[in-house]
């Protein structure tokens, strides 16, 4: 069966178990109506539609068919892809707004004029110019103005989305299938790592951790610069993010050759559709110019990506495909500093999944 609901605007779903398409009244205390057992999720509740059926789904892309862990974060990120809002739909409603309003306003005065002709030509005449003026300053004004401020936060808050996932836990029994719980965090500790590979986002270290990072490659996981043991290469990932490409050149400035840096650049994200690319705030000047200060390298097209507010979080790229740039990155960072090195370290090996 296919994965019938992508859109909150759909009211069906395909029960988990007898596999029939229920609709909103045939899915009642969370039970299907055909076969009286109980799903998990209703797809109506939250701001990112889930049911059973799409969380194993997503759950089978993000373990690579059960080969590897993720976390629910990981999770909540793959489930907004795509549903994010476009920040220029706040205008879109204003106008929309506006314009309602012309109309709720004037249509009485040409009820109540009796049919005076004169007083209907003037209610529609003030109607179309408030129209225009409304197409003028959207289209001039405060189209631009969402385009460089509007923010693009998550359609759901993440202890939203994680009071609802928990249900799974009670209907199921267990956590949906290879989800690691980055809540209760457990590093395995190596004695004589060869490599240190930096994480500041949990999520992505419960993810790799709960992958067998540590062991596989004999890898001290830490979440800082100040954990990284002494003589050993070190590997930074990273956001696509001004605090990100700032990890990334204070490690570079304290661990010199050793370093290697592939995490996410704003121009691997940037012209990518599927990308998560959120927006809170526009960093400040002073932020922006003690970053170009850094010299990170990055090209004027990132930098101003980076000064409209635009991020991209290391947790929304899939652990497969983050998996692969560490083992890249790992390949290199232990067989000697030289020219392939050197070009990981200036342009980072991560960049966003075409699929």
């Amino acid at each position: 069966m296919g994965d019938r609901v992508d859109t909150a605007e759909d009211d069906r779903m395909i029960c988990p178990h007898c596999q029939r398409d229920l609709k909103r009244k045939e899915r009642s205390d969370y039970r299907c109506y055909y076969c009286r057992r109980q799903f998990a999720l209703e797809p109506k509740e939250g701001d990112i539609v889930m049911h059973d059926v799409r969380v194993r789904k997503l759950a089978d892309k993000l373990s690579d068919g059960g080969r590897l862990r993720y976390t629910l974060p990981q999770l909540w990120y793959a489930a907004a892809r795509g549903r994010l809002r476009d920040p220029v739909d706040t205008a879109g409603v204003i106008g929309c707004t506006v314009v309602g309003l012309s109309v709720f306003v004037q249509l009485p005065i040409a009820v109540i004029s009796s049919f005076d002709w004169g007083l209907i030509l003037s209610a529609v005449l003030i109607m179309v110019g408030v129209w225009i003026v409304t197409y003028l300053v959207l289209k001039f004004a405060l189209v631009p103005w969402c385009k460089r401020n509007g923010k693009v936060p998550m359609p759901e808050e993440l202890e939203k989305f994680r009071s609802r996932v928990r249900r799974w836990e009670v209907v199921y029994r267990e956590p949906p299938p290879r989800m690691a719980d980055e809540t209760n965090l457990v590093v395995p500790e190596i004695a004589e790592p060869r490599v240190a590979i930096v994480v500041p986002d949990r999520a992505v270290l419960a993810c790799l951790a709960a992958s067998g990072v540590p062991g596989e490659h004999e890898a001290a996981l830490v979440g800082s610069l100040a954990h990284v043991p002494p003589g050993v290469p070190v590997i930074v990932l990273h956001d696509a993010s001004p605090q990100g490409i700032r990890l990334a050149c204070e490690a570079r400035a304290a661990f010199g050759a050793r370093t290697v840096t592939p995490g996410l650049r704003p121009n691997a994200v940037m012209g990518q559709e599927k990308a998560i690319k959120l927006r809170e705030r526009r960093p400040t000047g002073a932020e922006m110019r003690s970053l170009r200060d850094l010299r990170p390298g990055l090209t004027e097209d990132e930098l101003t990506w980076l000064g409209n507010g635009w991020y991209t979080p290391l947790a929304s790229v899939p652990p497969a495909k983050l998996l692969a740039a560490l083992t890249r990155a790992i390949t290199r960072a232990t067989s000697g500093p030289g020219a392939e090195t050197a070009t990981a370290e200036r342009v980072g090996f991560l960049t966003w999944p075409g699929a």
